[in-house]
């Protein structure tokens, strides 16, 4: 706030009564007067908690799904129909598949 007079999107995490986090984006502005002082600061808190768990809960669900596509016995290749591919397993690079940037 002090070296640019406003604050955009920062994150913090702050504590409920019970101990429990909620997690906040801050953004924050300072009012000037004529003389360019500072007069007021306006301040917003978002709460991004549901957010935030959300994403905890996706990552937790991706790395489950990569741990069990990449310990399968099975040789599992994912793409689309033009051909792309998109996902090989660990299988497939054991097997000598080469992913080529073109």
């Amino acid at each position: 706030m002090e070296e640019h007079g406003h604050m955009r999107n920062f994150e913090a995490t702050l504590r409920r009564k019970n101990g429990s986090p909620i997690y906040v984006l801050i953004n924050a502005f300072g009012m000037y007067d004529s003389l360019g002082r500072t007069g007021t600061n306006s301040r917003l808190m978002l709460d991004v908690t549901g957010l935030h768990t959300y994403q905890s809960e996706l990552q937790r669900e991706r790395d489950f799904s990569g741990k069990i596509l990449n310990n399968t016995q099975s040789l599992i290749l994912v793409s689309d129909t033009a051909g792309l591919i998109s996902y090989a397993n660990r299988r497939w690079y054991e097997a000598g598949f080469e992913q080529r940037n073109s």
